[in-house]
């Protein structure tokens, strides 16, 4: 079974996913909203991030939401939650203006560098570092600290150069999360050119942790992902170690993932490495619906993910891995962490639920 993609697959897209803490300050008197009122500017939100999830990382898109639809429902489940919390700062008219700016954007780069967190901050709200939370509109620092498995946050610093983090959402752009040799610490990701891999911070959005496609076994760095069709490598190691999630990084290092692309390995056996390097070839990820009947993992020579943030896996007394749906505030699944659940829910004693804008009251 394939695992889903962690913490340096996504971080690129940081500020694109949070939708609930990513707003443009609004300068008026606090209002309170309409239903209809807020519910339009959720959703030309959600219209506008997702978008741009369908042009820049179109993988993300099938593989946490589906389709173009989809994602604007579950966006504006998040949008609401930051704009009905009791006490937020964050207006209708601050979402809207948030939306013209991600729509106007005329390529990837300001989403995914960072740089729309400038015009999208979120706005400073009335409660102190420490106490609770559901939405960063809440908090005076423009960010509550959401812990997993909580339904309740609180309102906290976002983290810089070189401090400690847990998750995307804790670095104060354009530092990102990333693994290094003290653990997960806020940094600048690096430049095309840059020496990249193991405990090296990630590679800039849009760039890839290339091998020299001469020497595989020199040290990578930074460069512009390949896409379908170009030569890639995977070290033999990360094939035939047995550590799932170091192989599905080595598939995915090289070749255009926010798209879809990875690198497929040849046979060892009738294609031997050079240099403890296998030469594949970018392909591209195949979806099934999350249906719990549509076969998924490696079929022949594909890979199969399941779409709408499904698990693929084998139900009791099969031998067949097929995607079953993910559980959220309607599906009532178990679950064990958020990531079980589809985004916005989150797992609370093994349930999916959606954070309740009116709790988490001092």
């Amino acid at each position: 079974m394939l695992h889903r993609p962690g913490v340096t697959a996504v971080s690129a897209l940081v500020l694109l996913a949070s939708t609930s803490c990513m707003f443009v300050l609004d300068t008026d008197s606090l209002q309170e909203a309409t239903p209809d009122v807020a519910d339009d500017a959720c959703t030309s939100m959600a219209q506008a991030y997702c978008s741009k999830y369908e042009s820049c990382a179109s993988f993300y898109l099938r593989y946490y939401f589906g389709n173009v639809d989809a994602c604007v429902e579950r966006f504006k489940l998040g949008c609401r939650v930051e704009v009905d919390a009791t006490g937020s700062a964050t207006t209708p008219d601050a979402v809207k203006e948030c939306a013209k700016a991600i729509a106007g954007f005329e390529g990837c780069s300001e989403v995914m560098s960072g740089s729309a967190w400038a015009i999208c901050a979120p706005p400073a709200g009335p409660r102190k570092v420490g106490e609770r939370c559901v939405a960063s509109g809440q908090c005076a620092t423009s960010y509550c600290e959401l812990p997993s498995g909580s339904v309740c946050g609180t309102c906290s610093e976002r983290v810089e150069g070189n401090g400690a983090c847990d998750s995307l959402t804790d670095c104060l752009p354009p530092f990102v999360c990333s693994p290094g040799g003290l653990g997960y610490r806020c940094v600048m990701p690096l430049a095309q050119g840059d020496a990249c891999g193991a405990g090296k911070p990630q590679c800039a959005a849009g760039l890839a942790c290339r091998w020299d496609p001469g020497n595989p076994g020199l040290p990578p760095s930074c460069k512009p992902p390949l896409t379908e069709g170009e030569p890639c490598f995977v070290s033999v190691q990360a094939v035939s170690g047995g550590d799932e999630s170091r192989f599905f990084d080595e598939l995915t290092r090289e070749c255009d993932f926010l798209h879809g692309a990875f690198c497929m390995p040849p046979d060892p056996d009738t294609n031997p490495p050079v240099n403890g390097y296998l030469k594949g070839a970018c392909r591209t990820f195949l979806f099934a619906a999350s249906d719990g009947v549509s076969a998924c993992g490696q079929i022949n020579t594909n890979l199969v993910l399941c779409e709408k943030s499904g698990r693929c896996q084998a139900p009791e007394g099969s031998a067949l891995e097929v995607c079953m749906p993910a559980p959220d505030e309607k599906n009532k699944g178990v679950c064990a962490t958020d990531g079980d659940c589809l985004s916005p829910s989150v797992c609370v004693s093994t349930q999916c639920v959606l954070r309740d804008p009116s709790g988490c009251t001092q």
